[in-house]
């Protein structure tokens, strides 16, 4: 449908939601860094204008893949305008409150909220990596018998 196409952007962005661009891109506001809005918290590194035409999927840590262009459109649009802003309103903070002395450095909100949270997904994959390790063992003892 031409119509349902022609729109690049979404209708809403709830702030309350998971917003994620491949595996790199990531905004939702109830984990930023508890130390995001003080002196010494960091910017959150922000993804580039063509970032809708990097990936092709979207992947909110913890939750499942998704492949499916619209989400990708939707949600790159949600991360880029969300992460602006919230550099935003931290630049402002800091320039008012915090004289000359603030954090200037930028942090990858994706691998910050990955660390963070020990994701499960890595943890899963060792998991996996281990038993199929352990499984090439045995084949490898038993062929040797």
């Amino acid at each position: 449908d031409k119509k349902k196409n022609s729109y690049a952007y979404p209708a809403t962005v709830h702030y309350c939601q998971d917003y994620a661009v491949g595996n790199k891109w990531y905004y939702q506001k109830r984990y930023l860094p508890d130390n995001f809005f003080t002196c010494n918290g960091p910017f959150l590194e922000e993804p580039p204008s063509n970032v809708a035409k990097t990936f092709d999927f979207v992947k909110v840590p913890h939750r499942q893949r998704f492949d499916n262009k619209d989400m990708v459109r939707w949600n790159s649009f949600a991360v880029c305008a969300l992460t602006s802003m919230g550099n935003e309103a931290m630049r402002h903070y800091k320039e008012r409150n915090c004289g000359t002395k603030w954090n200037k450095k930028y942090i990858n909100y994706y691998e910050y909220e990955q660390k963070a949270h020990n994701s499960p997904e890595d943890e899963n994959e060792a998991k996996y990596e281990e038993v199929e390790t352990v499984q090439a063992e045995e084949e490898e003892e038993e062929e040797e018998r």
